[in-house]
């Protein structure tokens, strides 16, 4: 009997298909188009979701100059692009794509657009009539001028007067809305209904609620400002409002929650979290949330506060362990407390425990010694946590719980004992799964030794330079450290000098580099060399003391790496905080 050879070209169309719907735009066009004219067909034909922000200089250049000319615009449904690691790719892409011709794109991701580049988008935007997601993440500065002010206030009467009918989810990071007169006078009902907002005042808040009937999901990340009743405010129920997350609630009191709650009796979802002690009081949030939501369905609170007198735990925990919270609707919180040089702690929080992070800290220690009684299915109670901060090795002692899905892992103190590190981590983590490993502070290189050869995915490390040159004379550890792509080096300078070749040697599969340098001398030498030896490198950030001293506009930065290195293709970017290099 023969055996019959299938090639992939004989797939049927309907696999075609079905098979596209699992790659990014960019793999279809690069590993597919012109194999045949039935292929090109196929693809002509298949809706492309192109993810521009995780590309090289030259993959990239490839991209828009090779390909997406020659496909139809109306095929892209989903389109990311981002500015961090990638300098100026948005204005890039503006200046070679028209976005008007985008006419069925769906979902728009742009991150860390500058406010020049997203003033050039506006009207733009006001062409895609189709749609459905919208991501704005504006680069963060430390000020913004009247300028900026106004292309916020443009960006609210694009977003909020219902130009796009089809809209139904919008994220907004980087700067506040806070024009409420502006608002009043533009804003139409519009059809949102997942909305995150980053800086948020009160009174926009209950705003826009006034204008968002079909809201369903509401995410601040930092609500701010006095409640002050203005003609403007909500006074219509908000009826398909059933997830609603207040994050950093700092400056806002129990009065003004009441005053919000009152027009939202229809939450099933409600997280909060804050810094302020004034809102741990679990009788207060009895009452409100009986009186307000009885069709609450979960209740997450997160509460970090700080006073110079010791906290009363007994007296703070006992209103949260009543009837109604513990019997009726099994919302279940963890108390903690501790001391940092002259202040206080206290840190409650909801199980299960919500954030993505969590710190096990010696400063809560006390958090950790008490295992309350209603925690009886522990290994799930953190399952949400990604990323684990460890301040002391002492503090494996009073672990009862685990964290089952961590990715990122944190060692943030050189008392670890290199004898029992793995046995202990393995407690709480699962190493193999571990991607990112950050050491904060200088531990010996027997501990570092055995913590990195037992994470077999490692993928990105953030060490600090002392601690670099540790591993660095481990040569058992080299071939661990070839499979890393990403480095940061924090904390410490990094220093001209032999050390550089062998890091160069090391990590020759690096992708993308950050490292701190203190003076110009270090970065004459330590550039050239990196730019030279890492070849596969594709994104170099530089905090450079008194960059703008050495290079004050972007042509100045361009002009060096032409002279005095090997870089063809690339583009640079400036900005307060140090340099950028997009290459590869």
């Amino acid at each position: 009997m023969f055996d019959v050879i299938t090639y992939i070209e004989h797939l049927p169309n309907e696999l075609w298909f079905e098979y596209f719907e699992y790659l990014d735009g960019y793999d279809i066009l690069m590993s597919f188009r012109n194999l045949n004219r039935r292929i090109n067909d196929i693809i002509n034909n298949t809706q492309l979701h192109i993810n521009l922000s995780i590309l090289s200089k030259s993959m990239f250049d490839r991209l828009l100059n090779r390909f997406i000319p020659y496909i139809s615009k109306t095929q892209i449904i989903l389109l990311k692009l981002s500015n961090k690691n990638n300098c100026e790719q948005i204005s890039l892409f503006n200046s070679i794509i028209n976005i008007k011709k985008f006419i069925n794109l769906q979902t728009l991701i742009l991150h860390d657009i500058k406010f020049y580049e997203l003033d050039e988008w506006l009207y733009s935007l006001l062409e895609l009539k189709s749609l459905k997601s919208l991501t704005i993440v504006v680069k963060t500065r430390k000020c913004f001028n009247q300028k900026d002010k106004n292309i916020g206030e443009k960006l609210n009467h694009i977003l909020f007067n219902n130009y796009f009918t089809e809209l139904k989810y919008l994220q907004l990071d980087g700067f506040e809305i806070d024009h409420e007169n502006v608002l009043h006078d533009v804003m139409n009902e519009c059809n949102l209904e997942y909305l995150i907002l980053d800086k948020c005042q009160f009174n926009y808040l209950l705003l826009i609620l006034n204008h968002l009937p079909k809201i369903k999901y509401l995410k601040i990340k930092s609500l701010t400002g006095r409640l002050f009743r203005s003609p403007h405010v909500t006074k219509n129920f908000v009826s398909c409002l059933i997830h609603l997350q207040l994050d950093d609630c700092t400056s806002i009191w129990f009065s003004q929650l009441e005053y919000l709650f009152k027009y939202i009796p229809y939450l099933k979802y409600l997280t909060f979290t804050s810094f302020n002690s004034h809102f741990i009081n679990g009788a207060e949030w009895e009452r409100l949330l009986r009186q307000y939501f009885p069709n609450l369905k979960n209740f997450s609170l997160h509460i970090q506060a700080t006073d110079n007198k010791p906290f009363d735990i007994e007296k703070l925990s006992c209103p949260f362990k009543s009837s109604y919270f513990i019997d009726e609707k099994q919302w279940y919180f963890t108390f903690g407390t501790g001391q940092y040089i002259i202040f206080h702690l206290l840190s409650i929080y909801s199980i299960p425990y919500q954030d993505k992070t969590y710190k096990l800290d010696n400063n809560l220690l006390k958090s950790l010694k008490t295992n309350e009684p209603f925690l009886t299915n522990v290994h799930d109670d953190y399952s949400k946590v990604e990323d684990l901060y460890i301040r002391n090795h002492d503090i494996f002692e009073f672990i009862y719980c685990r964290f089952p899905n961590v990715l990122s892992l944190t060692i943030a103190n050189s008392t670890f004992r290199s004898q029992t590190i793995v046995q202990d981590l393995s407690k709480l983590v699962k190493l193999s799964q571990i991607k990112h490993l950050d050491i904060f502070d200088q531990i010996d290189w027997c501990t570092a030794s055995k913590l990195i050869s037992s994470l077999p995915k490692l993928e990105s490390l953030t060490i600090t330079f002392k601690d670099l040159a540790i591993i660095l004379s481990y040569t058992q550890l080299y071939l661990h450290l070839a499979q890393i792509r990403k480095v940061v080096i924090d904390r410490f300078p990094f220093k001209a000098g032999p050390l550089v070749n062998t890091f160069c040697r090391v990590f020759y599969k690096l992708i993308q580099l950050e490292l701190d340098i203190n003076s110009f001398e270090d970065f004459e030498q330590i550039i050239p060399v990196i730019l030279r030896r890492l070849r596969n490198l594709q994104y170099l950030t530089i905090s450079l003391r008194k960059h703008k001293q050495c290079f004050r506009t972007v042509y100045h930065f361009q002009k060096w790496l032409r002279y005095n290195t090997t870089l063809n293709n690339f583009r640079v970017d400036i900005d307060q905080k140090g340099l950028y290099i997009w290459t590869g």
